[in-house]
């Protein structure tokens, strides 16, 4: 991939970053799983382990997106 390349992707992902939307949906979600693992139950055990999975792959959008705005490259 070229540099300039590079340079487009990180401008992109810095746009989906930046935009209220986005930031907005990610926020919501995460405040859901957040509340659905506080409100399971002990017993609960697949479903807390099921929203944590939810919240790792969440983070891990958006970390994608910070890597590639960084750096251009997905890594």
């Amino acid at each position: 991939m070229s540099p300039e390349e590079e340079l487009v992707r990180a401008g992109k992902a810095r746009e989906i970053l930046a935009e209220p939307l986005f930031k907005e949906c990610v926020a919501i979600i995460r405040e859901a799983l957040i509340a659905g693992i506080r409100r399971s139950a002990f017993t609960e055990e697949k479903l807390r382990e099921k929203l944590c999975q939810r919240l790792a792959l969440l983070e891990e959008l958006v970390g994608q997106l910070q890597t590639v705005m960084e750096t251009g490259v997905l890594v």
